[in-house]
């Protein structure tokens, strides 16, 4: 990190880990982020994932879904695990 640079704390959010391009992107941000001296965290909406999650850092899923059946709830419960895991 470059001297009198704060450490931040970021939160890059995809939708889901299915497997594409952007996913992959957020990873290797995520990575050099980290690099620098960030806290960086991958937050996913959905738990769906076509990567291996157990070697990455700081890669958190969300465990209500944004298609719950709760409709505008759904985005309640992840506004919640949202504030509780940027805590």
């Amino acid at each position: 990190m470059t001297p009198g640079m704060n450490s931040r704390k970021i939160a890059l959010v995809v939708d889901s880990m299915y497997g594409g391009g952007a996913e992959k992107v957020a990873l290797t941000l995520r990575r050099a982020l980290e690099g620098c001296g960030h806290a960086a965290h991958v937050i996913v909406l959905e738990s769906v994932s076509h990567y291996d999650a157990s070697t990455e850092r700081q890669l958190h899923f969300l465990h209500t879904s944004p298609r719950h059946t709760g409709g505008g709830r759904a985005y309640a419960h992840q506004a919640q695990e949202l504030r509780e895991l940027l805590a």
